[in-house]
């Protein structure tokens, strides 16, 4: 390989981020106008008997990829990390929807209660690429005893 005009490769090395950086803004302005914004925030388990300390619990650390009040951040707008997201948010929905919760009957509640009693237990959800970003859906111990005790309809244990 011989050597090449140096100015010649600065250009085409400059021009080539400059398209890159115009195609990246581009694509992100184009997801931010997708219609993904909340349009009305509802709160969850509204006229439901879920007790007030485990609704807590569940909105903080399950209400963006469980429910229609999804906090969409920042860089859920850029590609190709917005794929990950929406698509995430998009099966968290699909599998239970708490913005829904009032709509599901008797049996599926108690259904995704164990679900949702499980996945805690096992410290499966919130997943940890989650908590990783969003600190405050991390669960404590207490956390978990909480939703456990509503979930399989036990009292919290004492520690």
């Amino acid at each position: 390989m011989g050597t090449g005009n140096p100015a010649l490769a600065r250009t085409r090395l400059a021009a080539s981020i400059a398209v890159t950086s115009v195609a990246l803004a581009l694509a992100a302005a184009a997801s931010n106008n997708a219609g993904n914004e909340i349009v009305r925030e509802q709160p969850l388990f509204a006229r439901s008997n879920v007790p007030g300390p485990v609704r807590a619990i569940l909105q903080r650390a399950c209400q963006d990829c469980h429910s229609e009040n999804t906090r969409w951040p920042w860089y859920s707008h850029i590609p190709p990390i917005s794929n990950q997201i929406h698509t995430d948010v998009k099966m968290g929905r699909a599998f239970m929807d708490l913005s829904k919760w009032n709509a599901y009957s008797e049996g599926e509640q108690r259904g995704f209660r164990v679900a949702i009693g499980s996945v805690v237990e096992n410290h499966q959800m919130p997943p940890r690429k989650y908590v990783w970003m969003h600190h405050e859906a991390r669960l404590s111990r207490d956390d978990i005893q909480l939703v456990k005790a509503w979930a399989f309809g036990s009292r919290p244990q004492p520690r």
